[in-house]
């Protein structure tokens, strides 16, 4: 993730890195997701969940608008 995302428009030069990752990271920065040291999301794309098979389960649990 740049830094410039994170650090603009203003942050304070005590803030610890975690500190900005978690409060100030957007998703448009995350382009690698790693879970106990394999990648689940390499370049945005889910590999290790079945997206379709998750979003089918979830669906009678939705409410629609």
């Amino acid at each position: 993730m740049p830094w410039r995302h994170l650090a603009y428009p203003y942050l304070d030069p005590a803030a610890s890195v975690i500190d900005a990752v978690v409060h100030r990271g957007k998703v448009s920065g995350v382009e690698t997701v790693l879970v106990a040291g394999a990648a689940c999301a390499p370049g945005r794309q889910i590999v290790r969940v079945a997206k379709a098979a998750v979003l089918e389960e979830l669906a009678p649990h939705c409410v629609n608008p």
